[in-house]
C-alpha cells in the first residue's frame, strides 16, 4: 500500500504542575511549633517561621528534546497510507485496564474523520476492531512509555508514541489519565499517524507538550515514599564553606544523610538509599550554603537553615503527589550544627509535616 513516511514520535507529558514551596526555620530549637508544619520557636526568641502559599508555579513537561523535529528518531518507515482511506485499529491492552477506553478512543477518531482533509490534505475513516488479526494501527495500553525510537527518557514524560515496525502503526498510550485527557492524548497521537509533526496546525493538539490529568491521587505526606524512586541523589554546592572547614561540613551533611540511608530509626522506608557526588544544580538532594539566606526569619537573625521543595502534582490539587527536588540552604551556623539543619530540613523531604514525624534526633536542639 501507498504510504506516507513518519518516524517514530512522542507525546512529552505536561501532566504535572510543578510547584515550589520553601520553608525556613533559624539555628536552634526547643521545639516546633504547633501552628504548621513549617512553623519553629526558636529556644529564647519566640520568633516563628511561617508556611507559606507556593511561591511561584509552573507546568513541567520533561524536556523539549524528545520530540519528532528535535532530533531524527530511530527509524524512519512506511506508516500512514496517505491514499488509503479506510483504516483498521485493533486494541491490545498490555496494562490490563480497567476502564473501557473505546468511547475516548473513537471520539478521537471522530475528530480527525471530520478534521484530516484540512490539516493532512485526505480524507480518513476509521474503523476500530478490537481483535483485528492483521489491521493498519495497533493502539497499545501501556502502563508507561518507556522510550519511543531512538529516546530513552525517564517513564513519568512520555504519554504517548507513535512509530511503525513496517507493516503497521504502532500507537502506545498510557492510560492513567481522565477520560476527558485520553482523548486529547489520542488526539494528537493519531496526528502522528497521518503524518503530522508537532510543528503542525492544529497546534492544540499537536503540540508536544500538552495539559492532561489524572484522576486524584495520593498527596506526598499520605505515600511512605513521596518520590518516584528509592535511590535520592545528592548534591553539596560548598563554594561559600572556608576551605578549612569543607572537610568537617562535608562529615556533618553525611553524618544527616548516613542516618536517613539507615532508615531513621524505621521513620523512612529501607527501600531508600543515597548517592553522593551529584551536580546540585539536578540532584533530588540540594544542599548549599550561602550568605543570603531566602529565609525571611534568617534574614532577621543571620543564621538559619531553610529548604525549597518542588514537587508534581498531576491531579491538580495544588498539593504534591511526589517530590521532585528539596534544596537545603544554610547560612552563618557552626559546622557542629550541620548534621542536625540538614537532618531536620530533609524531613520535609520526605512528607513530615507533623512534629512527632520527626525522628527524635532531629525534633530538637538546644
Amino acid at each position: 500500500m501507498t504510504s506516507r513516511s513518519v518516524s517514530s514520535t512522542c507525546f512529552v507529558l505536561l501532566v504535572v504542575v510543578m510547584l515550589l514551596i520553601p520553608g525556613c526555620i533559624g539555628p536552634l530549637f526547643e521545639d516546633m511549633g504547633n501552628d504548621s508544619p513549617e512553623t519553629a520557636v526558636s529556644d529564647d526568641r519566640s520568633d516563628q517561621t511561617t508556611s507559606r502559599d507556593p511561591t511561584s508555579t509552573s507546568t513541567f513537561t520533561g524536556s523539549a528534546t524528545p520530540t519528532a523535529t528535535a532530533a531524527p528518531m530511530a527509524t524512519s518507515t512506511p506508516a500512514t497510507p496517505e491514499e488509503q482511506s479506510t483504516l483498521t485499529v485493533a486494541i491490545e491492552d498490555t496494562k490490563g485496564e480497567t476502564r473501557t477506553l473505546t468511547p475516548e478512543i473513537r471520539e478521537a477518531l471522530d475528530y480527525w474523520e471530520q478534521n484530516s482533509e484540512q490539516y493532512a490534505g485526505h480524507p480518513i475513516e476509521f474503523v476500530i476492531e478490537p481483535d483485528a488479526e492483521d489491521p493498519d494501527i495497533l493502539i497499545s495500553y501501556v502502563s508507561a512509555v518507556e522510550e519511543c525510537g531512538d529516546i530513552d527518557y525517564p517513564e513519568k514524560y512520555l504519554a504517548g508514541c507513535t512509530r511503525s515496525d513496517g507493516e503497521k502503526v504502532l500507537v502506545e498510550l498510557e492510560t492513567d489519565y481522565t477520560d476527558e485527557s485520553m482523548v486529547d492524548l489520542t488526539i494528537h497521537e493519531f496526528g502522528h499517524v497521518l503524518g503530522l509533526g508537532h510543528d503542525d496546525a492544529p497546534q492544540e493538539y499537536m503540540a508536544p507538550r500538552q495539559n492532561l490529568e489524572k484522576p486524584p491521587s495520593p498527596d506526598a505526606t499520605e505515600r511512605e515514599l513521596p518520590w518516584n524512586h528509592s535511590t535520592l541523589t545528592v548534591g553539596m554546592d560548598l563554594s561559600n564553606v572556608p576551605a578549612d572547614e569543607r572537610s568537617a561540613v562535608k562529615s556533618q551533611i553525611r553524618k544527616a544523610i548516613s542516618y536517613y540511608d539507615s532508615g531513621a530509626d524505621g521513620s523512612v522506608p529501607e527501600s531508600v538509599s543515597f548517592r553522593f557526588g551529584e551536580d546540585p544544580d539536578t540532584a533530588d538532594i540540594s544542599i548549599r550554603f550561602s550568605e543570603d539566606s531566602p529565609c525571611d526569619s534568617v534574614d532577621r537573625r543571620g543564621s538559619g537553615s531553610c529548604h525549597t521543595k518542588y514537587g508534581y502534582d498531576p491531579d491538580r490539587d495544588s498539593e504534591f503527589e511526589y517530590y521532585g527536588n528539596i534544596t537545603i540552604v544554610l547560612t552563618n551556623i557552626d559546622t557542629e550544627t550541620v548534621e542536625w539543619h540538614v537532618g531536620y530540613q530533609l524531613g520535609y523531604g520526605f512528607g513530615f509535616s507533623e512534629p512527632g514525624d520527626w525522628p527524635e534526633r532531629f525534633q530538637s536542639r538546644s
